[in-house]
């Protein structure tokens, strides 16, 4: 009886041997130590897609300041500590923001901003809408710029004043998620500041 148990068991011992050399048994053992690695890459490219995609959303919002700021007039940037034709740069921005779906907190609204002078006729609107996310859009009104004039213009330099929009926006990864799947412990820093920069001459 004893002889049949000690048989039995050589057989199960065989049997999983086998099975353990099986090419199907190891592909899974494979694909279960490669599985966060390819989790981490697909969601790393999404993510590096996204963000790419809304620097140029960024971009396009700093374009449509700096055109409408090109066009507002210029008298009343000295009137503290919000000219008019500066608030309403800011909230194009983030009226631009809103319309590709992207978060302004606020800076397209009434209040919704913070207002700092980083320098002269410069002026930060920081979001006050969502604690600890803050897009802010920085106008600069006095930008100057030199060309040099040809014929048949006559030579020289011609000096220009023009209007910069700077936008920053925080972007947080979503891959940072999967970071300690792949290595265990690891953290990620913060959200990543983009930033897009837009100018163009003033009309007035």
């Amino acid at each position: 009886m004893s002889h049949v148990s000690l048989e039995r068991v050589v057989r199960c011992w065989l049997r999983a041997i086998q099975w353990l050399r099986d090419d199907a048994a190891s592909q899974i053992v494979e694909f279960a130590f490669s599985l966060p690695l390819i989790a981490f890459f697909v969601i790393g490219i999404f993510d590096f897609s996204q963000a790419y995609g809304e620097k140029q959303k960024l971009i396009n919002a700093a374009r449509e300041g700096a055109r409408i700021g090109a066009s507002q007039p210029t008298q009343d940037l000295t009137f503290p500590p919000q000219p008019p034709s500066v608030t309403a740069i800011a909230r194009t921005v983030g009226q631009y923001m809103q319309s590709v779906g992207l978060n302004d907190c606020g800076l397209a609204s009434p209040g919704g901003a913070v207002i700092t002078t980083p320098g002269a006729l410069a002026w930060t609107y920081t979001a006050n809408g969502c604690p600890g996310f803050e897009p802010s859009v920085e106008v600069e009104r006095g930008v100057p710029t030199t060309i040099t004039t040809a014929s048949p213009y006559g030579g020289g330099t011609m000096y220009l004043q023009n209007t910069r929009v700077t936008v920053t926006y925080p972007y947080t990864w979503k891959f940072a998620s999967v970071v300690r799947l792949v290595v265990p412990g690891a953290t990620f820093s913060g959200p990543t500041t983009l930033q897009a920069v837009a100018m163009m001459q003033n009309l007035n």
